[in-house]
Parts: C-alpha cells; structure tokens; sequence
C-alpha cells in the first residue's frame, strides 16, 4: 500500500506491442494528473520509440525485471498477451508493487488463483482495466437503482464485428488462439458485461451454465459467441449473451428486472431508462459525452485511489470473480455440467 495522500505515484508500465488497444491505453495515460516519474518497459524493445513520443519524460527499459530493480515502482500497469501477463504481474507484486492490468491476465486459469492469493498475502491492489465502471451512465445507474429495489432477474449482451475474424493479421493475432489469450468474445468484450451486471447489482455470481462455440465458422482457436445463465447470490437468475456477428462496430445492453421498478442500460450510447412502480411512465437520461474518455477517467480514478489509499473501482474480489465466471464458463460449456462459484 503506498502513503496516503501521494503527490505523485512513481509508475511503471510493462506492455508490448501486440497487447490490446496499447495506443489508446497510453493516449490515455499521457492525459493523467499524478502519474510521475513513470517508466516504460518492452521486452521486445518494439514499442519504446512510441511510448516515448507518447508519455513526456518517460525512463525506457528493454528489461521488466531491470525496471522494476532499478526504477523501483510504486505501481505497474501491465499490458501484455494474455499468456505473458503472470510472470510479470507475479514479479511487479513480489516487488511490492499495487498493479493494474488489461481484463484478461492470464491465458490458463490456473494462473488466475496465486496471483490474487500473492495480492491479499502481500496488502496490495491487483486491478483489472474493466474501464465501463468509470461510464457516466453506469455510474447515473448506480445512484437510480438505489431506488428500485433488489434485482430479481437480468439480461445482458454484447455484439461486435465479426469482420474482424476475416482479417489474416488478426487471425494470426494471440487474441485468436484460446491457449494464448484464455478465450474469444466471452473473454475480450463480454468480460465487460459481466462486470456491470455484478456492479450494478451488488450481488455475487453462485452458478454458471454455458454454451460456447464458433458460430460464424471462421478458422480461429476462439469462441465467436458465448451464451451464459448465471444464478445470482440471492437466487435470482441472469443471461449473458455475446457474440461476432456484425459487419462494423458494437451493440450492447443490460437490463435489470428489480422488486420495486427496472432499469435498462445502453453503455455504448452511454443512455439510461428506468421507471419505478411509482412511476406512471419511464424516465430517461443520456449523459454530456463532450470531452469524456471514460479509459483516462478509470485510469485517473485508479492512480487516485492508489494515491489516497481507498478502494479502487475494481477491487481485487471483484476482478478475481468475474475472471473466475468467465473461465466457469468455458469450463461448463466443454463438460456440459453447470459449474458452482464459491
């Protein structure tokens, strides 16, 4: 845990150049208060020429491990394929280093249990980048389902383009290949969605049931589309569905079935609709998007929480159950059995 009320946190970042969306994640960094003096390592070394014209003052390493003997870190982002992520992420903790890494850390779920038991043993932060917490809408959803009651039931998806699958680049990317990126859509988009279901709802996740496969046919090692029933801490039931099957671009929602109203969620519009039982007709709320980067918003809500010792947006449990769901998944849809969360 670093001191409260840090002017600055001393950061380091350990990416290469195949993770996902790396440009924009350090775009991003680059407009965060408090983040110095920050240093970059690849051990490719293909990235640096670009981190450094990104990140102003940035210290260069080609070297994690150098980085994080010499540099000393207070906090390291790691940005990595998914199979590359433990080794770093164990040494970055072992180095007593908070961390926050993309949402899929690691491609074998059993890596998934030592790095969050190293997190508690140690008292540090070990962070997944679920960067939707930090959109306006969810956060406006937060305070209007304070009001409607305990969830009853809920739905939620998720469609990307499933162009993307054609792309020879991207096929022969990591993130086409289960064994190097742990899964396909459930893991890299639909991740998001159970995380707002569980944000939103405040209730934990008992049993998982699912069915993934590749629906579109593509010569990939992923699923393309992934349909989930959970059962929810309180006994209500929930579904996630997720899938390539656009031509271009994302839709997605979530709604929400409650004791005393429902409210429905469109992340990507950043809109909200609810109405209560008192209510004769539905509100509606859509929030002033001018300006806002809900990635430079989470990262700087992240780095505030390190700097004031206070819980992050995404604290360690919370990341662990949902990497924990998603992987249940995959484990039922290959048995055919429903998978019990403890």
């Amino acid at each position: 845990m670093q001191t409260p009320s840090a002017t600055t946190l001393r950061t380091g970042i350990i990416a290469e150049p195949g993770a996902a969306h790396l440009p924009h994640y350090l775009e991003s960094l680059a407009a965060c208060a408090h983040l110095a003096p920050l240093a970059y390592a690849d051990p490719t070394g293909s990235s640096l020429e670009s981190a450094e014209a990104t990140l102003t003052g940035v210290q260069l390493y080609e070297s994690p491990g150098q980085m994080l003997r010499e540099f000393r870190p207070q906090f390291v982002i790691v940005l990595l394929e998914a199979a590359h992520g433990a080794e770093w992420i164990l040494a970055a903790l072992r180095a007593g280093c908070d961390v926050l890494t993309e949402k899929h850390p690691v491609a074998d779920v059993r890596d998934l249990e030592p790095l969050f038991d190293e997190a508690q043993t140690r008292g540090l932060r070990l962070m997944l980048a679920l960067s939707s917490r930090a959109n306006p809408a969810v956060c406006k959803a937060r305070e209007v389902l304070a009001a409607l009651g305990e969830v009853m039931s809920a739905s939620v998806y998720v469609v990307a383009d499933q162009t993307r699958l054609r792309n020879e680049e991207y096929r022969r990317s990591w993130r086409c290949d289960a064994q190097r990126a742990g899964g396909g859509i459930l893991m890299a988009i639909g991740i998001h969605q159970i995380d707002l279901l569980l944000h939103l709802s405040g209730l934990a996740i008992r049993e998982v049931t699912a069915i993934c496969t590749n629906a579109g046919g593509e010569a990939v090692k992923i699923e393309d589309a992934a349909a989930v029933a959970l059962k929810l801490s309180n006994g209500a039931l929930a579904t996630v569905h997720a899938g390539f099957y656009l031509d271009a671009a994302y839709q997605g929602g979530l709604k929400l079935w409650l004791t005393r109203g429902w409210l429905r969620l469109d992340p990507l519009a950043s809109t909200i609709t609810w109405q209560s039982h008192d209510d004769e007709t539905a509100q509606n709320w859509r929030a002033e998007m001018t300006n806002v980067n809900q990635t430079r918003d989470f990262f700087q809500e992240t780095i505030d929480a390190i700097r004031m010792d206070r819980s992050p947006l995404v604290n360690g449990q919370q990341g662990r159950q949902v990497l924990q769901t998603v992987f249940a998944a995959y484990e039922s849809s290959a048995t055919g059995r429903t998978v019990t969360l403890h």
